[in-house]
């Protein structure tokens, strides 16, 4: 039987089944199609793998130029597809396969994303990840080393089999910070660029400002927009309660207020958690060293340069952990009450939202009792977590409601949250892994053992 007639009979076959498919769904039990659907996933990220080896053949035969504007009109108008879709096909079929040699290519090339193959063949990863990883290698400093490269591609790669791609994106970029040059010349570089310009006044005497921000006045603006540019900050108690102000209104009242009180004796921002600046975490040998990136408690990442500059500060935190044990070893100034020291102890050991999959910074989370006062909880490190709004609302202290939050901690004192029975069935006690975590220094210290 010919090639083409055999794979024709195999896409017959193939569409008598999804027929088949399609007839049973209507009577799966409805508990079950969530599973199905992950299930059925897999066989479609196969499916769209093998239309890349379709893609990629064409190119390779000469019959599609990713160039060539008519050639890819033919492909969309062929398969019904988004251009966007197309360009990820594309993309994948340049950077999944090797290339033969040509005149253009006297030595064949290898798979750029090797790892990222593997997993998109096993139906384990979707094919727009080729894009994100093949982007996030592009922009990696060529003055780093090939291994550099390679470790990036298998990390991503292995990511893209867990991650969407929304989260895989965010995990990029991630990486891409933690090996942001560290040294005199890159900050040389970053100072050079910085900059604000106010605009003149228009006809309505408003004025624009645009700003290219250092990383330390991008953490200190984060500190100030996390602590008093939410709804209902800086007004007063009659209209708290009805804030029609839009996001970036309240950030402008913010700066102004900040601004009144930086240029006053007697500002009117009192501290929210005894420091309203930046708590950034670092380890030991991190201070000793003096490089490196660390974690603060609005979400950014700090050169050790741009933080020695904000602990000369009169309001800046420095806390400093132990590497051995991950215990808080001191403060570079606080406030003696409970409610700062263990504040800024979660935010070197936990860091974020402890919600499984959110980002959502220190200073945007809610302190929670895992064993709550009311039944003999104590305010103590290993019965504290940090929790979004949403999540700690909606926690069951009492174990009881099964479509509630349950928090908990291991016998070897781990602390974990089991998600509501409409998330997760099984109901499965878990932590948070989102790549937020990763410049924690309580996650690194977990991670490691």
């Amino acid at each position: 039987m010919h090639r083409h007639e055999h794979i024709h009979n195999l896409l017959t076959h193939i569409d008598e089944l999804l027929n088949e498919f399609t007839d049973a769904i209507d009577r799966a039990e409805p508990v079950r199609l969530r599973h199905l659907l992950s299930e059925q996933r897999v066989t479609i990220r196969k499916a769209e793998y093998a239309s890349v080896c379709m893609i990629h053949q064409l190119i390779e035969a000469g019959l599609l130029r990713a160039e060539s504007r008519n050639q890819r009109n033919a492909i969309l108008h062929d398969l019904r597809i988004t251009r966007r879709q197309l360009n990820n096909y594309i993309c994948a079929a340049q950077r999944l396969f090797s290339e033969r040699v040509s005149l253009s290519s006297p030595q064949p090339r290898l798979p750029q994303l090797p790892t990222l193959a593997r997993h998109c063949a096993a139906g384990e990863a979707e094919i727009g990840a080729a894009e994100v990883i093949g982007s996030t290698l592009d922009t990696l400093p060529k003055v780093l080393a090939g291994e550099v490269f390679e470790y990036v591609e298998t990390t991503l790669g292995d990511l893209a089999t867990s991650l969407c791609i929304e989260d895989l994106r965010k995990a990029a970029h991630k990486i891409l910070q933690g090996l942001a040059l560290d040294d005199k010349a890159a900050d040389a570089m970053r100072r050079k660029r910085r900059g604000a310009a106010l605009s003149k006044q228009d006809s309505n005497l408003m004025a624009r400002l645009c700003v290219t921000a250092t990383p330390e006045l991008h953490a200190l603006l984060s500190r100030l927009f996390a602590d008093y540019a939410g709804p209902g900050d800086l007004l007063s108690p009659g209209e708290k309660e009805d804030d029609k102000r839009t996001s970036t209104q309240r950030q402008h009242d913010a700066l102004v207020a900040a601004l009144k009180y930086a240029l006053h004796r007697k500002g009117p921002m009192p501290p929210t958690r005894g420091c309203s600046t930046v708590v950034a975490t670092m380890t030991r040998e991190q201070l000793i060293e003096g490089t490196g990136v660390v974690a603060t408690d609005v979400g950014t990442l700090l050169p050790m340069r741009d933080l020695l500059r904000l602990g000369a500060d009169r309001d800046a935190f420095c806390a400093v952990l132990d590497s051995e044990t991950g215990n808080l070893l001191e403060l570079g100034k606080f406030k003696r009450g409970a409610d700062v020291y263990h504040y800024l102890g979660l935010v070197a050991s936990q860091g974020v939202d402890q919600t499984p999959g959110s980002d959502l910074p220190a200073a945007w989370c809610e302190i929670h009792h895992i064993r709550a006062w009311v039944r003999g909880g104590r305010t103590e490190p290993n019965n504290l977590m940090l929790l979004g709004h949403r999540t700690h609302r909606n926690v069951d202290d009492y174990h009881r409601n099964k479509n509630k939050w349950w928090t908990h901690v291991l016998p070897g004192g781990f602390q974990v949250i089991c998600p509501p029975e409409q998330l997760d069935p099984q109901r499965t006690y878990c932590r948070n892994a989102h790549p937020a975590t990763w410049f924690i220094p309580g996650h690194q210290y977990q991670t490691a053992r």
